[in-house]
């Protein structure tokens, strides 16, 4: 059957949610392993651990962004699977519990994150690199982003943390306040809209964080809004069929295109004079097209059912741990010569992590019944 005969199909029962009510979302797994490979292989090539030429280095970091296109990913996910799985709880219970869903996001967050930090600070304190106490604290509290004083290179990558931190602290309340999904989805549309002239607005208001605005929750955080969306029309039966009819012109194709062609050429011109006013929310929904294109395609076509083999997924579920350890490691081995090494001791810490902090700990939210 034809990818454009299941859309069809699809739209002929509009009752049926594009997103599954219950059990994982497919693919996720894989989108995140996409995501951090990015990061990670971006990071690589930056210290010349995988040489490349000058031609190819620089078309590698601008088709990447230095890596700033897993961390979009990442976004998008984030922003898609929160308001799914709250969506869902809302569904079953009737209501959100917003002190739960802190519980829960501290339980899977903190952990791993405190481990790192800490892991940084003894390192600094036996002399191995310099971290300011005020770095310390902007990672420890999650307003990186925001710091001004906060450049140290070990913690430095914690600004996307910072971001997804912020955002949950505001996400679940503003679906409680709009108390369905019909309204949320309104929400998400006029909040994503009108978030480029946020971007503008505070790259005027706020010269002196100029030289760090791509870090910026205020800036970023329209591709948390997309996922948002995508997620809230997925989880409607009208929405789902709105979402069925664009799956028809494979939106993940132009996605792919404007993701690793027209992107970078246009970023390579205009610079921040694109990504300020559009880039950043062009971006987010060629990411979005992706991730649904994975979610709904994962048993169909071959692309999207690599995302679900289980060394893909694997990667995708250590990914967080992969996310932390890989500053230190690529970017302190590099100046130790370790080279090759490098890959795998990310992926040995990365396991360390997983399975010593994230599971326990995992392991005692759901004995807490914290879900």
């Amino acid at each position: 059957m034809s990818h454009s005969t299941v859309a069809a199909a699809a739209v002929a029962r509009p009752s049926e949610t594009l997103l599954p009510s219950s059990g994982r979302l497919p693919s996720l797994d894989g989108l995140r392993a996409t995501s951090i490979a990015i990061v990670v292989l971006a990071h690589l090539v930056s210290t010349g651990v995988v040489p490349l030429r000058a031609v190819g280095k620089a078309v590698f970091e601008t088709v990447t962004a230095g890596g700033e296109l897993g961390v979009s990913f990442f976004f998008v996910i984030s922003g898609l699977l929160i308001t799914h799985l709250l969506l869902r709880e809302q569904s079953r219970h009737g209501a959100i519990s917003v002190r739960s869903f802190y519980y829960r996001r501290a339980f899977r967050i903190l952990p791993a994150a405190y481990l790192y930090i800490g892991a940084v600070w003894l390192l600094s304190h036996l002399g191995v690199f310099e971290v300011r106490p005020a770095e310390f604290r902007s990672a420890l509290f999650f307003y990186w982003d925001y710091a001004r004083s906060s450049n140290g290179l070990m913690l430095f990558h914690l600004w996307s943390l910072s971001i997804e931190e912020q955002f949950y602290l505001l996400w679940p309340w503003l679906i409680v306040l709009c108390g369905s999904r019909q309204r949320l989805v309104k929400v998400c549309v006029w909040a994503f809209c009108v978030w480029p002239l946020v971007r503008v607005v505070g790259y005027f208001v706020l010269p002196g964080l100029r030289s760090r605005a791509t870090y910026l929750f205020h800036v970023r955080a329209d591709l948390l809004i997309c996922g948002g969306l995508l997620a809230a029309l997925g989880s409607d039966p009208k929405g789902s069929a709105i979402l069925k009819r664009c799956l028809r012109y494979r939106p993940h194709v132009w996605g792919g295109v404007y993701l690793f062609g027209l992107e970078p050429l246009l970023m390579y011109c205009f610079g921040a004079r694109f990504s300020f006013p559009i880039g950043y929310s062009l971006e987010a929904v060629a990411i979005g097209a992706i991730a649904l294109w994975a979610i709904t395609a994962w048993d169909r076509q071959w692309l999207a059912r690599l995302l679900n083999l289980r060394v893909v997924a694997h990667l995708g579920a250590i990914s967080y741990s992969l996310y932390l350890w890989q500053q230190l490691v690529i970017f302190r081995g590099a100046q130790y010569g370790l080279r090759w090494t490098i890959p795998l001791l990310i992926v040995a810490a990365a396991e360390l992590s997983y399975w010593g902090i994230e599971q326990p700990f995992l392991r005692l939210r759901a004995r807490l019944g914290l879900g």
